[in-house]
């Protein structure tokens, strides 16, 4: 009899101990979150960006995910072409202290290279991807509209000269990352209020505009705008001289 319970004491330590095991070490899941923009310059890349996770073991992410890949066309046409990614950097909201430590994050970056000015349409794609040695294929979580940045259909030349409007925030562009420009939509007027090939050492200022945050938060907010025509189509620039700003008011 004390055998027998011996015996039972032990599968029952052996169970546990089992249970501990892959409690703390196995594997768990994954999961991905995509951030496209709604819209993209001619001439500029369309910079999709990729979180993707791993969570509920205590493995590290590094290495679960191989074999990634981005795939575009424009809307109509019948060929994809491929983009690969290169390592990105985490939102804020990922990086946070707080978060479960077995709930771990990576970042990917894929960059649509740009299509010549003249071209309209859509960009769509989706992304493939390994995790854990199992592939699969993810659909773009939209659908990109190109925008001609050169301003009016009928490309004509407005003169220099300083403006100011208030209106509602309609889109932003940001395409720093990829040393393009910050440019925000308002009054269906582009202006650049950052980076980009026309920087110069003065600039505008931003007033409640938050450069460390998603910009696609002011979509929809107010702003005043003092700028000054780029002298192509309608667009307009804070960039050149430190009078000019955008000051978001609501």
């Amino acid at each position: 009899m004390k055998k027998i319970i011996i015996g039972v004491g032990i599968i029952i330590a052996l169970l546990i101990g089992t249970f501990y095991w892959f409690g703390h070490n196995m594997a768990g899941g994954g999961g991905s979150e995509q951030f496209a923009p709604e819209t993209v310059r001619v001439g500029s890349p369309a910079v999709i960006n990729l979180v993707v996770n791993t969570w509920g073991g205590s493995s590290s992410i590094k290495g679960r995910y191989t074999n990634l890949s981005l795939h575009y066309k424009l809307t109509g046409e019948n060929d994809y072409k491929t983009v690969q990614p290169k390592q990105g950097i985490l939102p804020a909201n990922y990086t946070n202290k707080d978060l479960p430590k077995t709930l771990q994050y990576e970042a990917y970056e894929f960059a649509v290279p740009p299509y010549s000015k003249g071209t309209i349409g859509e960009i769509e794609y989706y992304i493939e991807l390994t995790f854990d040695g199992y592939p699969s294929r993810q659909e773009g979580i939209k659908k990109i509209k190109l925008i001609d940045f050169s301003g009016s259909t009928t490309n004509t030349t407005q003169p220099l000269g300083d403006y100011r409007m208030t209106g509602v925030i309609q889109s932003v562009i940001n395409q720093q990352s990829v040393d393009g420009d910050l440019t925000v939509m308002i009054n269906n007027r582009w202006v650049i209020i950052g980076g980009g090939e026309m920087q110069e050492p003065n600039n505008g200022t931003l007033i409640g505009f938050n450069l460390n945050v998603d910009s696609q938060i002011y979509v929809g907010k107010t702003a005043e705008v003092y700028a000054k025509n780029t002298g192509y189509g309608d667009n307009l620039t804070i960039l050149g001289d430190s009078k000019y700003y955008l000051k978001i008011i609501q």
